[in-house]
């Protein structure tokens, strides 16, 4: 008795044309779902990098330091359901801190595909006094 003896009546099975074309069938199947994916997810990352914006946050001198976890609970919202991350792919934002002399000015780079209020809007909650100011990257490498 050898370890491929229960195996072989398996492989043998197919040799039936009727499951070898379902399993082309479910291959090509496959292979369209991946193929549908690459392309939704590059028209996605093409679409938020064409219209992406930078927020400027000026924060106020005085910080809450649980305004953070408030900040990360708002953006939250921003998150795409299973489907959606499924298809299209999850937008990112990308942090940046810069520090000017005595302050702190941290910037957001906020792809097209993510609304800037949803961001203004969970800054502006989190850090009471925070001035946001929004730059439309964009149209800012067209004047460059």
């Amino acid at each position: 008795m050898t370890v491929l003896d229960g195996v072989i009546p398996d492989i043998e099975a197919l040799a039936d044309p009727r499951l070898r074309a379902a399993a082309l069938g479910v291959a090509a199947i496959a292979v369209a779902v991946c193929l549908v994916r690459m392309v939704l997810h590059r028209r996605d990352a093409r679409a938020g990098r064409r219209s992406a914006r930078l927020v400027v946050v000026a924060a106020p001198p005085e910080v809450d330091p649980d305004g953070a976890v408030l900040a990360w609970r708002h953006l939250a919202q921003i998150e795409r359901s299973a489907w959606r991350r499924f298809w299209r792919g999850q937008p990112h934002l990308v942090f940046e801190y810069a520090f000017t002399g005595p302050g702190l000015q941290v910037r957001i780079w906020v792809p097209g595909t993510v609304s800037v209020p949803v961001v203004r809007h969970a800054l502006a909650a989190a850090w009471p006094g925070a001035v946001t100011t929004v730059i439309n990257v964009h149209e800012q490498e067209e004047a460059t």
